[in-house]
């Protein structure tokens, strides 16, 4: 089949998007890659040799600057595209993940399970590697502010039962 627009997500995908829109010939489809993360930081965190960082992370700005158009999840992130990426500000777009107000609402209204009275700080993201939610358990419970305030973690995700266990480990 001949798409007339193709559609891909986060670095591998688009990466593998680029190469396959290449493979269409002459006339190939329209593309847009939409990228959700910071793809510096996740490069930096999947290459951990400097040499095949920078082959990585040209070959990335090369496919992006390929692409018709870029999404972004944020103004912040669309900046970071344009600034490390090189992506032309003209392809940018920025469409920002939905948000579910009215459930937002009911729940800010509920009390809080398992609650000490305490003062706390909250936090809200998956619950994976690149939220670095361990290194925030480890600060947290290194600081003074653990002895007069609760953390509060609010997300899901597979790092759930590692993320409580930790924070068992560290009395928080």
């Amino acid at each position: 089949f001949r798409p007339d627009v193709m559609v891909s997500f986060l670095k591998g995908m688009n990466v593998i998007a680029y190469a396959a829109r290449a493979a269409l010939g002459p006339r190939p489809p329209r593309w847009i890659a939409r990228e959700g993360n910071n793809t510096d930081v996740v490069i930096d965190d999947e290459v951990k040799n400097p040499l095949g960082r920078t082959l990585v992370k040209t070959a990335v700005r090369h496919c992006y600057r390929a692409a018709d158009c870029v999404l972004a999840n944020s103004h912040a992130m669309a900046r970071g595209l344009e600034r490390n990426l090189g992506v032309p500000h003209s392809r940018l777009r920025v469409i920002h993940n939905p948000i579910d107000i009215e459930r937002i609402q009911r729940m800010a209204s509920e009390p809080l399970a398992n609650r000490s009275g305490r003062r706390f700080v909250v936090t809200a993201g998956r619950l994976e590697h690149q939220k670095a939610h361990d290194l925030l358990l480890a600060a947290f419970a290194s600081g003074a502010a653990c002895r007069e305030l609760d953390l509060v973690i609010l997300g899901e995700g597979s790092l759930e039962a590692r993320l409580k266990a930790q924070a068992a480990a560290l009395g928080i």
